[in-house]
C-alpha cells in the first residue's frame, strides 16, 4: 500500500504533458513580403532618371526594421523607409536609375537587409534599354524640318 502510494505520483510526474510542447509560441516575428522583386522599364532616353517602385507589406506580427539597402552601381540610387514598418503595413523601396552617359541594355540590383528571419537578404533587380542620346537628336532634327509636333528627348 504504502508502495503504490508513493509509486502513483512518481509515475505520474512522468507523464505530466509539456505546456511548451502543446501550446508552442503563436508569434511569428516580422515578415516582408513584395509584390515583385524584378522590374522592367520602359525605353528610356540617355540622361533621364527612372524610378523603380517596390512595393512590400509587414504580413508579420511585429515591426519590420530595414536595416540596410545597397545598390550595385552608384547610378541606381535606393531610398528606403528608415521607421519600422508595423504589422500589416505597407511601405515602398523606390530605386532611381541615372541613364546619363549609359546607352544600352542595363540590369541592376540591390540587396535589402532586413530583421525578418526567414528573409534577412532579399535582392531586387531592374532591367531595361537606354536609347542613346544622339538617335534622339537625329530624329529631332528630322521632324524639326517637317513641322512635326513629337515629343523627344532634348
Amino acid at each position: 500500500m504504502i508502495f503504490s502510494t508513493l509509486l502513483i505520483p512518481f509515475l505520474f510526474s512522468f507523464f505530466q504533458p509539456d505546456i511548451h510542447l502543446q501550446y508552442p509560441d503563436e508569434s511569428i516575428g516580422p515578415k516582408i513580403v513584395f509584390a515583385q522583386t524584378r522590374l522592367k522599364s520602359d525605353t528610356i532616353c540617355e540622361g533621364e532618371q527612372y524610378k523603380f517602385i517596390y512595393q512590400f507589406k509587414n504580413a508579420g506580427d511585429q515591426p519590420l526594421i530595414l536595416s540596410n539597402v545597397r545598390s550595385s552601381c552608384g547610378c541606381y540610387v535606393p531610398r528606403w523607409p528608415r521607421e519600422p514598418v508595423l504589422p500589416g503595413d505597407s511601405s515602398e523601396i523606390i530605386g532611381t536609375y541615372s541613364s546619363r552617359g549609359r546607352p544600352g541594355p542595363f540590369t541592376k540590383s540591390m540587396t535589402v537587409n532586413s530583421n525578418d528571419s526567414a528573409n534577412q537578404t532579399i535582392v531586387l533587380m531592374c532591367k531595361g534599354y537606354t536609347k542613346p542620346r544622339e538617335l534622339y537628336q537625329k530624329k529631332k532634327h528630322y521632324w524639326s524640318k517637317l513641322k512635326n509636333a513629337l515629343q523627344l528627348c532634348i
